[in-house]
């Protein structure tokens, strides 16, 4: 509205462009993250999730080295004006962020296929259910989620080191022993 706009209006203009591209990035550049974070979590992590998908495990180890890599270059650079001339820098998040969808679906679609295998897995979220499978061999990490899945068992008793379940307690203390 300033009567001296005319006089930097190509440079307001092209700094518009500028703050509007940086912006776009910067949402892509976050979703990217948010997914990355949450997928490292599980196929880097303690469970054996990477064991039982496979194919997902193997495409997102491609999408964590290219987005290290980019990281990297990212690091080298600490103005945002010197990143944003990086070349095919938004295609490349927009790409990421597409594989790392595909592979947030196929562990999605994984998970519903265990939940419906055994309906109580609908009780728990996906990060929960994602321990429960990556853990399915050691009862005491299982035990926790125990409370969300049924209403009455909050743990369970055993013997030999865990081997052999021998029956379980409920919030209150109650202690039902297994006769087999």
């Amino acid at each position: 509205m300033s009567q001296f706009f005319k006089l930097f209006e190509d440079e307001v203009l092209q700094w518009a462009e500028k703050l509007q591209f940086i912006r776009t990035v910067f949402d892509i550049w976050t979703d990217v993250q948010r997914k990355w974070i949450y997928l490292e979590g599980i196929f880097f992590g303690p469970s054996d999730i990477k064991t039982q998908l496979p194919n997902e495990y193997t495409r997102f180890s491609s999408i964590n080295n290219e987005f290290i890599q980019l990281m990297k270059q990212v690091g080298n650079k600490p103005r945002i004006l010197d990143v944003i001339q990086q070349q095919n820098l938004q295609k490349s998040l927009e790409r990421t962020a597409d594989q790392l969808s595909k592979v947030q679906k196929a562990l999605g679609d994984y998970l519903e296929l265990q939940r419906q295998a055994f309906a109580r897995f609908y009780f728990v979220g996906d990060p929960d259910l994602l321990e429960i499978i990556g853990n399915s061999k050691d009862v005491r990490n299982v035990m926790k989620h125990f409370p969300k899945m049924y209403a009455g068992i909050c743990a369970l008793t055993a013997e030999d080191e865990w081997d052999t379940v021998t029956g379980m307690v409920s919030k209150e203390g109650e202690v039902v022993r297994f006769n087999k």
